[in-house]
């Protein structure tokens, strides 16, 4: 892969996932939203175009910030 490379990490911004629920049993699920505090990603450049990502998470750095739903209430900002 030939190009420019930019790297990222939390100094850059916030890496978030948000979960949903769907399906019969939806309304037990939560709809999570999970902060991963140490991360970086590298981004590979072709001219204009990016041509690949690559992205690492430490596993042990993922909280949950907040919890909506489910048939039990989900605690506030919960390490995983």
């Amino acid at each position: 892969m030939t190009g420019v490379g930019w790297r990222f990490d939390p100094s850059d911004g916030e890496l978030l996932v948000r979960t949903g629920v769907a399906g019969r049993a939806a309304r037990m699920g939560h709809r999570l939203t999970i902060a991963m505090t140490r991360w970086h990603a590298t981004v590979q450049w072709s001219g204009a175009d990016p041509v690949a990502v690559e992205l690492a998470v430490e596993t042990d750095s993922l909280e949950v910030l907040r919890g909506q739903g489910g048939v039990k209430g989900y605690p506030a900002r919960k390490r995983l």
